[in-house]
């Protein structure tokens, strides 16, 4: 049963194909055909990812078997996947039946099988999936090894190796294996012989991820910086706040049981569990505390610390980042309708216990049909445009008709069109090592203008894929369609100099933008600090605030946008909300030393002349060449005067 919800149409469903799987198996393409990751690095314990961070590489190695016997193409990547779960369903039952027994293996290994939350991540080419995996693998060898210690070895092995899966591996390894001696110290110093030659093959297999930790921190720590909430607050009360509200999201209703993970590629909108496992669930949570085993205890433990990882980032609660408690749940459930079967035995009346366990399975029945229903019939019209649908199939058109044309011009709305195209062109590795797709005829774009500027005023002809809201009026020979029959792309073949046909080209900017807000969630932020500069540029500051203003309640951390935002705010006569924002950009972009310029201003007007002073010699010291530098120090001499006059 798992194995068939995990592969069957496993190539449509979810709908379309996302950068990041197409990352994964161009990179697994490239290590079969030159030994290398995409960006020709060779390093054999991580690789590089399209954005320059650090991938384990267990996921890239395992995917090149099935990208051999299957060529380059979207089920090749997510069969990768779906093995994974598969295989974590069976080390599942040999886990929890080496320390309980044979029918709560069974029960948890059925509830992986048909849990929203592994099947969602089996079946897509990401590599969060490889985890759960070597977790429970791990586990299984160790309390395999407390009855004969040479399994341990093999169990510090995979831990080893599971530093090489996905990034949350780097923390919460450490922190499970902390609970383990912590939990089974008296046995394992029994035999001390065997506990420090496990710990030594342990480093050993976790050695290039501890060198890379050390010397290459900056590297392996780079997406993680990104979202850090270190990033965002800089003193410990605010970090501590924003951790433990992040923490305790992970134990809320609506994303265990009724909305789950708000991202359509993380869940189908509807909970990460089944709400008919919510008494059980509570139930086993309370047999935990009750019955306190060495095991008990551990998945105790484990319940508090699976947050931990997600909880140090911004975005929560985030479903792959939690993504270790997936078989936690399954367990914890699995004990709760173990001992409730086993006291409804003592039920005297077997109609009333026939009652109960039907309604019981009458009320899972429906919870797991319409999770099925809705992931392999609605999800597909509800989370196309999360998946990119429909590029691939431009982009296959595309290529086979390159030669006709001189040059090809993307739309900027889509996230990773670059990998995407090597994806689905089967480009030459070699070549995409050396300066990706510089070579091609495609280019793409990167400004919200950028489309419209090629288009009228670019000499040369080509053709453009382009949005259902780019270029209006302009023919398309060719459209490519969404599953609910909307235009996903056009194709429009520019063969001769064409005349700009609109009135204002910054008016049909904003249109475009707003067009693209009814369509395009994941830079929201963007579309939002676009349409303020236009109307920044038209002259409009007002409307320009407000659009900025969408800009940062969109995405709090977006400096561009709250560096706008504070200008725009300085520019009407709000110095008070300018210097709100100014400390923000500051706070998120300590680099940016010439906002103290902007400061200074800002604080003189509010005739704050300590403050704007301070800012202004700030600037200075920072930016002793900068372009504000002149007026900076004759704004000091001013200020120091009045300052001295008022003493």
């Amino acid at each position: 049963m798992g194995t068939f919800i995990r592969f069957y149409q496993l190539k449509n469903i979810p709908p379309g194909f996302f950068c990041d799987e197409a990352a994964e198996g161009y990179t697994a393409y490239s290590v079969l055909t030159t030994g290398k990751g995409i960006h020709g690095d060779t390093n054999i314990a991580f690789f590089k990812s399209i954005s320059n961070d650090i991938h384990g590489s267990i996921y890239t190695y395992s995917m090149v078997p099935f990208i051999k016997i299957f060529g380059l193409n979207e089920f090749a990547v997510r069969a990768t996947s779906a093995f994974y779960g598969v295989l974590t369903i069976f080390v599942l039952f040999l886990l929890v039946k080496e320390v309980t027994n044979e029918n709560i293996a069974l029960l948890s290994s059925c509830l992986l099988a048909i849990s929203p939350w592994h099947i969602q991540f089996s079946r897509i080419g990401f590599i969060a999936v490889t985890y759960p995996f070597f977790l429970i693998l791990g586990l299984w060898l160790f309390y395999k090894g407390l009855k004969n210690y040479k399994w341990l070895y093999l169990s510090a092995v995979v831990f080893g190796l599971s530093f090489y899966s996905y990034a949350i591996a780097r923390l919460f390894t450490p922190l499970f294996l902390i609970g383990l001696l912590l939990f089974y110290h008296r046995t394992l110093f029994e035999k001390k012989k065997h506990l420090y030659l496990s710990v030594f093959t342990l480093f050993i297999f976790s050695s290039p991820f501890i060198y890379w930790f050390l010397f290459k921190r900056t590297d392996l720590m780079m997406r993680y910086n990104d979202i850090s909430i270190l990033t965002f607050n800089k003193d410990i009360i605010s970090v501590l706040s924003q951790f433990i509200k992040n923490w305790a999201s992970y134990y809320s209703p609506a994303f265990l049981f009724f909305s789950g993970d708000k991202l359509l590629r993380h869940s189908v909108g509807m909970g990460e569990l089944y709400l008919f496992t919510l008494p059980f669930i509570i139930y086993g949570v309370v047999l935990l505390f009750k019955k306190r085993s060495s095991f008990n205890k551990l998945l105790i433990y484990w319940l508090l610390i699976f947050p931990i990882p997600g909880s140090l980032t911004g975005e929560f609660p985030h479903a792959l980042r939690a993504i270790s408690a997936v078989p936690l749940f399954q367990i914890i459930t699995a004990f709760g309708i173990y001992e409730l079967w086993e006291k409804s035995i003592n039920i005297r009346k077997y109609l009333l216990r026939i009652i109960l366990w039907s309604l019981i399975i009458g009320i899972a029945v429906v919870n797991i049909i319409v999770f099925m229903k809705l992931y392999f019939t609605d999800y597909k019209l509800r989370s196309f445009r999360d998946w990119e649908y429909g590029f691939g199939e431009a982009i296959r058109y595309a290529d086979s008709i390159k030669d006709k044309h001189d040059y090809i011009y993307l739309t900027r709305y889509i996230q990773g069109s670059n990998i995407l195209i090597a994806f689905y062109t089967k480009y030459p590795p070699e070549e995409y090592h050396k300066n990706e797709l510089k070579n091609t005829k495609y280019s793409f774009a990167n400004l919200a203008q950028d489309i419209k500027m090629d288009y009228y005023f670019n000499k040369q002809k080509g053709l453009y894929i382009v949005k259902r809201f780019e270029l209006p009026g302009e023919k398309e020979f060719k459209d490519v369609y969404y599953p609910d029959s909307s235009i996903a792309f056009k194709f429009i073949e520019k063969t001769k100099d064409v005349a700009y046909n609109g009135k204002n080209i910054l008016d049909d900017m904003i249109n475009e933008a707003e067009e693209a807000l009814k369509e395009i969630d994941y830079i929201k932020p963007n579309l939002y600090n676009d349409i303020g500069v236009f109307y920044y540029k038209k002259g409009d500051i007002k409307e320009a605030n407000n659009a900025f203003k969408q800009a940062v309640e969109e995405y709090r951390y977006y400096s561009l946008a709250c560096y706008n935002l504070a200008e725009t705010y300085r520019l009407l006569g709000d110095y008070a909300n300018a210097v709100v924002y100014y400390k923000r950009v500051l706070k998120y972009s300590p680099n940016n030393t010439s906002i103290h310029y902007n400061m200074g201003l800002a604080y003189y007007s509010l005739n704050d002349y300590k403050n704007s002073l301070t800012e202004f010699e700030n600037y200075l010291a920072k930016n002793p060449k900068g372009s504000n530098t002149s007026s900076a120090i004759e704004n000091i001499k001013v200020l120091r005067t009045v300052l001295n006059q008022n003493k």
